[in-house]
């Protein structure tokens, strides 16, 4: 590779046959990236499970190799095990027998007396242009891509907490291009003052660029899905957003090109770099690359014999359960008891039962889907948006909606919920934010002079958020009620629609619900990982709302 391909990268002609390959690339690095959900609908999520088709070392020196992820615990961990007696040498011997290694109890126990070695990644751009700089004295490339990345990525996908957003047509991509071209940051920050001018001969799309940008770089085809993928690992949180919005998108029989347009913004600043940095940075770049077999023959080698202590530490965590699990077969139940209770085969209500029936043995308990077998999206009386109430691998086929009250009630809830928006932008916006101050300021003049002094019960404060948190999943199914007299509450049911407009179906109702609790008191105030993950995120109150009496 060369300056003038280098500097021409933009007029560079790519064959439609390149270009597919391109598209391949980018399609195998993206399907790595597994989807993270909304905090008002969150759910675990397995972050490898467009890897599955690996096994588990493979994939831990791939991470290794590309961004210095560790999958396994530093040897420390099973050193300090090995020490409390936590890990034995029988659990080593177990994982020797299990494995069929060919090392000795002596060579383990050696092992756990060494640490192991840093990880070395592949170098990219940045990584090859912050190399040169003195970064003791002078901000970070790598740094300063990641921070630009996602504070345009905040700005683009927000959902209606800021005032202004950049223009969203023509997708993620031209929303960043058109925003590049005025960036001044990079000029200010890092004394890139030639940035806008070369930003403006971007290609116009997310395929081209990807296309032309692998070309001049000089990524050999065999590396390009590993290195592109390592560009999203730097933006991971916001690819996994990306990866939501295409799974949420394909369950519903359409698409999202929005993780394809993040890792072209991501590769863009690869070939700024290098452009800017002439012929001595694509010099640099090229040796890099030409490395990075040796980085991934390093990594793979680096701790194989861990997985041997991993799978020790796993023997001994097993064995007692496997030991006192038969306990649990010759539990005498009571013929009749004296309740049942239905708890999520979600596994955070799992420790829910358990001391239910540890406290109280003459209580029966069940396990059942927290959706209960219900595919609905719920519209809450007034609203304008529906959420999920089901697996979010799932897309609802129906939407409920609240019946039993007349159209005055929705348009008096959907007016207070417009009437709260705009006070909270009232109070937010850059403009009417200092009238506020001026008219509401002394009523916060208390709590303000108490914060400036430093005056308080620091944990009680801390107390009162936490028993906010709590209360906030209590309340949260019970918000599309608020405000309205307990015989109009009781009058609300839900019905479900194919889509809205249609006729509606017999109301929904699992006759296994016949009553649920009241009130949930979590136990910390991220009260959407505390619900079920069946039910997305949510309470499945709505999918078991006892069935009333007209």
């Amino acid at each position: 590779m060369n300056t003038t391909t280098v500097s021409r990268v933009s007029r560079t002609h790519v064959e439609p046959a390149a270009s597919e390959r391109a598209d391949d690339a980018v399609e195998a690095a993206c399907a790595r990236v597994a989807p993270s959900w909304p905090l008002d609908r969150f759910i675990a999520v397995n972050p490898f499970w467009g890897l599955i088709d690996a096994p588990l070392p493979t994939v831990a020196a791939k991470l290794r190799a590309l961004s210095g992820a560790e999958l396994l615990m530093p040897r420390a961990f099973y050193r300090d095990a090995y020490r409390r007696g936590a890990l034995r040498d029988e659990h080593l011997r177990a994982a020797l027998e299990a494995t069929g290694s060919r090392e000795s109890l002596a060579d383990l126990r050696a092992l756990l007396n060494d640490d192991a070695p840093p990880a070395t990644p592949r170098a990219r751009v940045v990584d090859v242009v912050d190399a040169a700089r003195d970064l003791g004295r002078a901000p970070s490339w790598r740094g300063f891509v990641v921070q630009s990345v996602s504070q345009f990525c905040a700005a683009y996908f927000d959902e209606g907490q800021a005032t202004f957003g950049p223009a969203r047509d023509g997708g993620l991509y031209a929303s960043w291009r058109r925003f590049a071209v005025v960036d001044r940051s990079p000029s200010l920050r890092m004394g890139a003052s030639e940035y806008r001018g070369v930003a403006r001969e971007l290609p116009a799309t997310a395929r081209e660029l990807v296309a032309t940008a692998l070309a001049a770089l000089g990524v050999h085809e065999r590396d390009r899905a590993d290195y592109l993928w390592s560009l999203l690992l730097d933006v991971n949180g916001w690819a996994s957003w990306c990866a939501y919005r295409r799974w949420t998108a394909r369950l519903g029989g359409g698409d999202d090109d929005a993780i394809a347009d993040l890792l072209a913004v991501r590769l863009a600043w690869e070939w700024l770099l290098v452009r800017r940095g002439g012929e001595a940075v694509a010099r640099r770049w090229a040796i890099a690359m030409a490395a990075w077999p040796e980085v991934d023959a390093a990594a793979a080698a680096a701790r194989p014999r861990d997985w041997l202590l991993q799978t020790a530490m796993e023997v001994a965590w097993r064995d007692p359960v496997l030991r006192d699990l038969p306990r649990g077969f010759g539990a005498q139940r009571p013929a009749a008891p004296a309740a049942q209770a239905v708890f999520c085969i979600d596994v955070r209500s799992e420790v829910l039962r358990r001391a239910v029936e540890s406290v109280t043995p003459s209580v029966q308990t069940l396990g059942f889907a927290g959706f209960f077998g219900v595919p609905i999206a719920y519209q809450p009386l007034g609203a304008t948006a529906a959420r999920p109430q089901l697996p979010g691998l799932l897309a609802p086929r129906l939407r409920a909606v609240d019946v039993g009250l007349g159209s005055r009630d929705a348009e008096r809830r959907a007016l207070r919920l417009g009437l709260r928006s705009s006070a909270r932008s009232f109070k937010t916006d850059a403009l009417s934010s200092f009238s506020f101050v001026e008219a509401m300021g002394l009523t916060y003049a208390v709590e303000l002079l108490r914060s400036s002094l430093g005056l308080g019960d620091r944990a009680a404060v801390d107390r009162a958020a936490s028993r906010a948190g709590r209360r906030a999943s209590a309340t949260q199914a019970r918000r599309h009620r608020r405000g309205r007299p307990a015989r109009r509450r009781r009058a609300l049911r839900p019905r479900a629609r194919d889509a809205p407009g249609h006729e509606p179906h017999p109301r929904l109702r699992p006759r296994r619900a016949a009553r649920r609790p009241r009130e949930r008191d979590p136990q910390q105030p991220h009260a959407a990982g505390l619900d079920c993950g069946a039910c997305c995120g949510q309470t499945g109150e709505v999918n078991a709302r006892p069935r009333r009496r007209s």
